[in-house]
């Protein structure tokens, strides 16, 4: 479940038929209902009664919304409050950045633009509360500070592992489990490492970060396309994507073909050629 559904669900409930919401823009999942459930839940927002003029700028699950404008008398607005809306708190996507010192100024600032994306597909989903990052040093959020001025967030930060629900994994290209829908369905809390090792400077990276971090015990599973890795995408946000995904009803394939990138496409096609 999205938390546009929760949201709807719940104004639904208390008779609203009609939001004012300003300024809001379509920024999550092209959805108004998504985009307004992340805000109020970053920025301790609810619902108030209070009349005001608007004009209609779209309408989701049967309510209408409206902005700006002097058309339309609205009784109800966002305003400071308590929560509305309480998300589930899993799934918990956990990225572990133990490895930071080993990257090179390059590719860890292609590693924090990755951990930005997948923040955006998370918030397609569910909300910041979702995400968490583990041993994460001072120069990650420098820079993520700094590709995202301005950015309000509430993922976590997180000093010593944290683990939510039940059968945590951890994904990894080199793990000697295989994925499937059950597994990843059945998954509470899932670890990726925060790493981008473009000169395959450091062996089985994610199996090493396992390792120092202190959770090489927990299930080590990796994603697949019928049988191999290649042309199944290796970027966090990608990784995500299909995860929850599946978690929404794709297949496993599927969700990975749907989140390949021009790029995983041709490998993929030169492996299926070459395989004859």
């Amino acid at each position: 479940m999205r938390i546009k559904e929760l949201l709807c669900k719940r104004l639904k409930e208390l008779g609203i038929d009609r939001l004012y919401v300003d300024s809001l823009k379509r920024k999550y999942a092209k959805s108004y209902m998504q985009t307004l459930a992340v805000k109020m839940l970053i920025e301790n927002l609810t619902i108030k009664a209070e009349r005001i003029m608007g004009n209609k700028i779209g309408e989701e699950c049967g309510i209408e919304l409206y902005g700006r404008g002097e058309e339309t008398e609205v009784n109800y607005k966002i305003d400071k409050g308590e929560p509305l809306i309480y998300p589930p708190q899993t799934p918990f996507f956990l990225i572990d950045f133990n490895l930071w010192d080993m990257m090179t100024d390059e590719e860890r600032k292609s590693t924090t633009l990755q951990f930005i994306l997948t923040l955006n597909v998370i918030r397609n989903y569910l909300w910041d509360g979702n995400l968490g990052v583990l041993n994460a040093p001072t120069e990650f959020f420098q820079l993520f500070e700094k590709f995202q001025k301005g950015l309000k967030y509430s993922f976590l930060a997180l000093n010593k592992m944290e683990i939510k629900g039940d059968n945590p994994i951890v994904l990894n290209p080199y793990g000697n489990i295989i994925a499937d829908e059950e597994i990843l369905r059945n998954s509470d809390t899932i670890i990726l490492g925060g790493i981008v090792d473009k000169g395959r400077r450091i062996r089985e990276a994610t199996t090493e970060l396992s390792r120092i971090s202190g959770y090489y015990d927990l299930p080590q599973v990796k994603i697949t396309l019928r049988g191999s890795i290649i042309g199944v995408p290796d970027r966090l946000n990608s990784i995500v994507e299909i995860v929850l995904k599946v978690k929404e009803g794709y297949t496993l394939e599927d969700a990975i073909i749907s989140s390949q990138s021009k790029a995983d496409k041709l490998r993929r096609l030169y492996y299926e050629m070459t395989r004859g």
